[in-house]
């Protein structure tokens, strides 16, 4: 959790929400941090743009070496908030 080095996140596109067109990146923050990039790019192999975010570790105050679940929130361009949560695991 000290570390400089980046996480990718990747909010991914589905049938019924399209991640590149619905998501206001700069309103995005995973675990307490806010990212320091993103792109879109098929992160999952379906043809379909995600959005992909990075993280540094560092600024992940939400977590701790006993996590187990992060929280990513944000809003959509329409300034809809949004939320989900993920298994983890902190590597000490």
């Amino acid at each position: 959790l000290s570390s400089p080095r980046r996480v990718p996140v990747a909010i991914l596109t589905t049938d019924d929400f399209d991640a590149v067109t619905r998501v206001a990146p700069d309103t995005v923050e995973f675990a307490g941090a806010t990212h320091v990039g993103f792109v879109f790019v098929d992160v999952n192999g379906d043809g379909r743009d995600d959005v992909l975010l990075d993280f540094r570790a560092r600024d992940m105050v939400d977590l701790d070496e006993g996590s187990t679940e992060a929280t990513l929130t944000g809003e959509t361009l329409a300034a809809d908030p949004f939320e989900g949560q993920d298994e983890v695991r902190v590597i000490p």
